[in-house]
């Protein structure tokens, strides 16, 4: 019984509950979701939103650790993360980039006080310098650093106020506030995370950035109840849809003469119908005749090379008289070409391509059997021999299409 008589046969009822288990498994979903981010927001419903647009930036995921709220992803794939708490003995808001930093480097705000480093560093901008204290222990090349044309703006835009401070050590920077930052989170934070983009850029031109390979984060993907539930709904819409294809290929089927599997891989199939033995030329029937073929609108063959039984070839035919050339491989449309005028077309079996003698000096390469098309049955050079040579289509002309063996 095919599979449409069985959609057909099942009883109303059934498919009433199947229906309402798929209604109520979408409503579980959308609750046990709302629930979840609920509990992830906890605390942070004000700035929810924000969090969710520097996730949507990062592609990457939300979650809590502790009492904080997370969010991990990629910047230029460059692994970043932001973390907003509420703990009064930790910052209120971090932000850390990994980067090929080769030394450190401390910054703050001109007011604030900067104790690490040995050396306090200066530019010959006065402007720049009365409103940023940096500190390092690589003089020269935090220079060379700062000799890059958009690091000084970045800087100051990350140290935006004196209550921020910025470290960075080989492989990191990190960015810490006492509080987070409102209104307006989720555009503050992105602010920062493409200035300390740029400042990673720098850093990458810098003597022995090579040196410090950099894996982006892996989104972590865990198989939770609302996930099930979703696929469970998808499933039973692609089932739908299966169904649906199914029943319209049965009727192309039926209309055009091709396979239900094959009129699936082939575009538009329900506007041709497979050539019979009248829409061929009648010079080119009678040699294939005697060549003991006969012609036909659908070729089975083994393109392949694997033996596979399923594979084959089309002539489809228009009331116009256009021809169109199908070739299917390895379950996949491998040609598909349409001509004006087209004579015949018949399978060269595999042992008899060696003896095809070519025009010019390349011949077909072929993993199995190959497909003749004949252009014009009185032109015996108007033949294209089709091959299937791996993942590619090869097409070879042979100098005699009627001196080659069919059989």
């Amino acid at each position: 019984m095919s599979a449409l008589a069985v959609i057909v046969t099942i009883p109303v009822w059934p498919l009433t509950i199947v229906l309402l288990a798929v209604l109520f498994l979408g409503l579980a979903g959308i609750l046990l979701a709302r629930l979840a981010k609920q509990r992830r927001f906890a605390g942070f419903e004000d700035i929810a939103a924000d969090a969710e647009r520097v996730a949507k930036f990062l592609a990457g995921d939300i979650f809590r650790d502790g009492n904080d709220l997370v969010v991990a992803g990629n910047c230029d794939l460059l692994p970043t993360v932001a973390r907003f708490s509420h703990t009064p003995t930790a910052a209120g808001f971090m932000l850390r980039m990994t980067a090929p930093a080769t030394f450190a480097l401390w910054a703050a705000g001109a007011d604030a006080e900067v104790v690490e480093g040995r050396v306090r560093l200066r530019t010959t901008d006065p402007v720049f310098d009365a409103v940023l204290t940096m500190r390092t222990d690589h003089p020269a090349q935090a220079k060379m650093f700062l000799g890059h044309q958009h690091v000084p703006a970045c800087l100051r835009q990350l140290c935006c106020s004196p209550a921020i401070s910025l470290t960075i050590t080989p492989g990191a920077m990190e960015l810490s506030e006492p509080r987070i930052p409102q209104p307006f989170t989720g555009n503050h934070v992105l602010e920062h995370v493409q200035a300390m983009a740029v400042l990673a850029e720098a850093f990458s031109a810098m003597p022995g950035a090579d040196a410090l390979p950099i894996k982006p984060l892996r989104r972590e993907r865990k198989l939770q109840r609302t996930i099930v539930l979703v696929a469970a709904i998808v499933l039973a819409t692609l089932f739908g849809i299966a169904a649906t294809r199914v029943w319209r290929a049965s009727q192309t089927e039926q209309r055009t003469g091709m396979m239900v599997r094959d009129a699936l891989v082939i575009p538009g199939a329900n506007t041709w119908r497979v050539a019979t033995r009248g829409d061929f030329d009648p010079t080119a029937v009678a040699w294939m005749e005697s060549e003991k073929q006969s012609p036909a609108g659908r070729i089975s063959a083994d393109f392949s090379g694997n033996a596979d039984s399923r594979e084959s070839a089309y002539v489809l035919a228009r009331p116009d008289g256009s021809r169109r050339v199908v070739l299917l491989a390895a379950g996949s449309n491998r040609y598909d070409a349409t001509f004006t005028h087209l004579a015949i077309a018949a399978r060269i079996p595999k042992a008899d391509l060696p003896s095809i003698q070519w025009t010019g000096d390349t011949p077909l390469y072929a993993d199995g059997d190959a497909l003749l098309i004949v252009r014009n049955a009185d032109d015996p050079q108007s033949g294209l021999v089709l091959g299937v040579f791996g993942k590619d289509i090869t097409i070879a002309v042979p100098a005699n299409y009627q001196a080659i063996h069919l059989h």
